[in-house]
């Protein structure tokens, strides 16, 4: 009696996969992918996942690469299966996160044939992966095997590469899948001569080394590239740095920012999803002092962005209108994020490397380091006032509604004290949490998928993260209603988050758009508004629905403190929220351009 090839094919591969980096996989169940699944529950170095739905598991998936930085891998069986992979997948493409998906599929002779569940499943993902390969049948030859384990060393390279992202192996396998013993003379059955003396390629170089090594080059900052920015700088006198979103898993060059904005005082606006808005120096009151007239007296006269494109649409609007400023873009990405075209130079490297070559080449030169002292002292003064009115209205604001807009600083308190992460929904949650979320202290893990804005999978990718370490996701009601099945995730895998739900009855961002004039096409297909309350979809026990701030801060500090999966829906007032939201960054403009000399 033999083991199968499709059995010894997958361990190989699973195996390798470890010694290439992978610790975490997530998968659905379905027959055609045993092989996979199996080689994967038995490999005591990776921890395996089960999660039923596909869409939830890529969105978990994507969640834990952001909380890990390294890749994790999907498991599906074939048909539909892999297609509900597909939005996580754009998100991770945009974003530069780190997947790899195994699908599993029929052999060639079950395909355009009529077999149930077989569909064209090559290069499924389009453009949204890295890299996609159609891996051959399962064969015991020594060539054989040495293909699969440079294959999987090369998709884990290029998942990982300079600009990370997700990566698609379709995997046919032929019955039998199971790991079953078959007779010697079986068609499928291994020859007890290829495991007497196995080469490396079917089991693995001596010490656990990977079958296949590789060391990227480096992609350096552009020398030139640093002269003239650091030329440009010297005559500057009103520099600024804007810092979006991080690209990547995870924000990585907090330390190389702190130390240039200490050496030069130039102001730095860091979003909330900017990995940097803690460091010691950052403005934490970024989209309000776009809002304020602060600009139209002291308009920058150079602009260094990093991360993504603004989310505040009063720093979209105020950067599209300067026109005449110039402005670099600095990431390791090739498209540059500029969608207002206003980047005059793009620096491809990663920003850690151009921060502290920049610094050294400033020192060698002249530069206006009084006018910038002055310029970001400005800037701090309208920083402070900025945090100091949202202090003032931190119980309530605009006659008491219960909004969660005051109470963003509590919220950040809070999740600092419980050590834990938190991940923001698209839409207002996003915007709010960057507009309010202004008062200063230790770090806080701030997670989103902000790379297409999308509010689908939220809980799922919040989970992700969840499974590192406390988690508290911040979501709307309607994206509560795409993802509340993940729900039932939280509970199987005894995770600890709590998810706050603002329902206010209705997409609030649609509030905003020039549709909201048409009232009933407006009520009925945008703010989605007639529907289940939240805690109507929720349905046990650890739930809390809360009007009032007081009795969400207290329902916040103890579901932050609590073991498992908490629910705290806070109900909300839409039109009332949005007069409190508008009240209070009017008042808060307006507290900048007092200290800043200016007038509203």
């Amino acid at each position: 009696m033999s083991q199968t090839i499709n059995a010894l094919w997958a361990q190989a591969a699973v195996d390798e996969l470890h010694r290439q980096g992978l610790r975490h996989v997530v998968i659905s169940p379905g027959s055609r992918s045993t092989p996979l699944v199996v080689a994967f529950f038995r490999h005591p170095g990776i921890v395996d996942l089960s999660v039923v739905d596909e869409r939830s598991g890529a969105f978990f998936a994507l969640g834990l690469a952001q909380a890990t930085c390294r890749p994790v891998a999907l498991v599906c069986t074939s048909g539909t299966a892999a297609a509900h992979y597909y939005p996580a997948v754009c998100e991770a493409s945009r974003r530069g996160v780190p997947l790899l998906l195994l699908t599993a599929d029929r052999p060639p002779r079950l395909q355009d044939c009529g077999a149930s569940q077989a569909m064209e499943q090559q290069k499924l993902f389009g453009s949204h992966v890295r890299y996609f390969h159609q891996v051959g049948k399962p064969e015991a030859t020594e060539e054989k095997f040495c293909y699969l384990r440079r294959l999987v060393a090369r998709a884990m390279l290029q998942a990982e590469r300079w600009e990370p992202g997700p990566v698609h192996l379709n995997v046919p396998f032929r019955k039998p899948l199971e790991p079953i013993d078959v007779a010697q003379e079986h068609r499928d059955a291994v020859p007890e001569s290829f495991l007497s003396d196995p080469s490396p390629s079917v089991a693995g170089r001596a010490g656990e080394a990977p079958f296949l090594r590789t060391f990227l080059p480096r992609r350096a900052v552009d020398p030139e590239a640093v002269q003239v920015v650091a030329d440009l700088l010297s005559k500057a006198k009103k520099p600024l740095i804007y810092h979006g979103t991080y690209r990547g898993p995870v924000m990585a060059h907090e330390d190389e920012l702190e130390a240039f904005i200490r050496e030069t005082s130039i102001p730095l606006v860091a979003e909330v999803t900017s990995g940097c808005r803690f460091v010691d120096g950052a403005l934490a009151s970024g989209d309000v002092l776009f809002e304020s007239s602060l600009y139209e007296r002291h308009r920058p006269d150079l602009v260094i962005r990093l991360g993504m494109a603004p989310v505040g649409w009063a720093a979209k609007g105020r950067i599209g209108e300067w026109k005449e400023v110039k402005t670099v873009v600095v990431g390791p990405q090739l498209e540059v994020s500029d969608p207002q075209g206003r980047a005059a130079m793009q620096i491809i490297g990663e920003e850690g490397e151009f921060l502290s070559l920049l610094s050294r080449a400033l020192q060698e030169r002249e530069h206006e380091g009084d006018e910038w002292a002055a310029f970001g002292e400005i800037h701090q003064q309208a920083d402070l006032a900025v945090r100091q009115t949202v202090e003032e209205v931190n119980v309530s604001c605009c006659g008491g509604c219960p909004s969660l807009l005051a109470t963003w600083g509590t919220i950040l308190e809070k999740v600092r004290e419980a050590e834990a992460a938190l991940y923001l929904s698209s839409g207002m949650v996003l915007r709010d949490a960057d507009s309010f979320g202004v008062q200063k202290g230790g770090a806080v893990a701030v997670f989103c998928n902000r790379g297409l804005n999308g509010i689908d999978g939220v809980i799922a990718s919040g989970l992700g993260v969840a499974l590192k370490k406390k988690t508290l996701i911040v979501v709307g009601d309607v994206a509560f209603r795409h993802d509340f099945s993940s729900l039932f995730l939280a509970r199987e895998l005894g995770l600890d988050a709590t998810v706050l739900v603002v329902d206010n009855g209705g997409g609030a961002i649609f509030d905003y758009l020039p549709i909201s004039s048409f009232e009933d096409v407006h009520r009925r297909h945008f703010l989605t508004t007639g529907r289940l309350k939240a805690e109507e979809l929720v349905g046990h026990d650890s739930l809390a629905v809360v009007e009032d701030v007081q009795s969400l801060r207290t329902e916040l500090e103890q579901s932050l403190h609590a073991p498992g999966l908490q629910v705290v829906v806070l109900r909300v007032d839409r039109q009332e929220e949005k007069q409190c939201r508008e009240g209070l960054r009017q008042l808060m403009a307006r507290r900048v351009d007092e200290v800043t000399g200016g007038q509203r």
